[in-house]
């Protein structure tokens, strides 16, 4: 059971030790449990805008990735929950740092055209 994803910016900015949470990041974001990935979503959000490392960004990748998978599945709760992460981590990472990848910044504008109204 995920903590109350309020907790997440407090956790990550007064818990020094929140980054060693990253190597976990992506088997919380491969479940199939919508809360508890979505609850992934803004931790793996919150942990890089504080930690803006190449290692994060792949993080923030795959939660971006998630979110494409919310809005083709019309997971709507797991979107409501996750779409106010898309200005944070395009400025956490304006451009990619990654080899061959689309920068963070381009795919959340990418999210937000998609075009799904979220009711």
């Amino acid at each position: 059971q995920p903590y109350d994803p309020r907790l997440i910016p407090v956790l990550v900015e007064e818990v020094p030790s929140m980054h060693t949470c990253v190597p976990f990041l992506p088997e919380l974001l491969s479940t199939a449990d919508q809360p508890t990935r979505g609850f992934a979503i803004l931790l793996a959000a919150e942990v890089a805008r504080k930690y803006p490392l190449q290692q994060t960004e792949g993080i923030v990748n795959v939660a971006l990735q998630r979110m494409r998978e919310a809005v083709d599945s019309d997971a709507t709760e797991l979107l409501k929950m996750t779409l106010p992460i898309l200005p944070v981590v395009a400025a956490a990472f304006p451009r990619s740092g990654l080899p061959r990848s689309v920068s963070v910044t381009e795919q959340a504008v990418e999210l937000l055209a998609s075009g799904r109204t979220i009711k």
